[in-house]
């Protein structure tokens, strides 16, 4: 099960973890990790360096595929096209190397949903006590929403899983 699945990220971060040596330079200067912020549910930052290490990881996988390795189990995918933080034609690629039944939940652009929020619903939002005090409020996507399709987002993951239970 993929949300909001880290399979691409940005541009620019594709583009910097390129550079030689920047991997040490970023667990250089990211000096201590900050854990706490505004949505007790998410960190506040990513950690340069985790951020290098996650693109080692999407790059291992890319290579996989290209040398023609395909996924033999069925994939739940939930991704918003407005994500900017993890782009949707990661996952997108991934599914092309899939050889099961997948099911592929896609939230239209049209929404502007955020990365964080896909798995966000209101009963979420009202309870997770979000400290408004803490925003950067030029940052966007900063105060979480609660995704309006939430709701069958949920009933397509519930029949997707009730089809291993049928034996699919």
């Amino acid at each position: 099960m993929l949300f909001s699945g880290a399979l691409a990220l940005s541009d620019n971060a594709e583009s910097l973890s390129k550079i030689w040596g920047i991997k040490l330079l970023a667990k250089f200067l990211d000096g201590s990790y900050e854990t706490h912020g505004p949505n007790p549910h998410k960190y506040p930052s990513v950690a340069s360096f985790a951020g290098m290490e996650l693109m080692d990881i999407i790059s291992g996988i890319r290579e996989k595929v290209s040398e023609g390795q395909t996924i033999d189990v069925p994939l739940f995918v939930a991704h918003s096209q407005a994500d900017v933080t993890t782009p949707i034609h990661g996952v997108e690629q991934l599914i092309e190397t899939t050889t099961a039944g997948n099911t592929f939940f896609v939230i239209d652009e049209s929404y502007e949903l955020c990365h964080a929020d896909l798995v966000v619903n209101q009963v979420l939002l009202n309870t997770m006590r979000f400290n408004t005090a803490l925003v950067k409020e030029h940052e966007a996507c900063a105060i979480p929403e609660a995704n309006p399709l939430f709701d069958q987002m949920a009933l397509m993951l519930r029949a997707f899983l009730a089809g291993f239970d049928a034996g699919e």
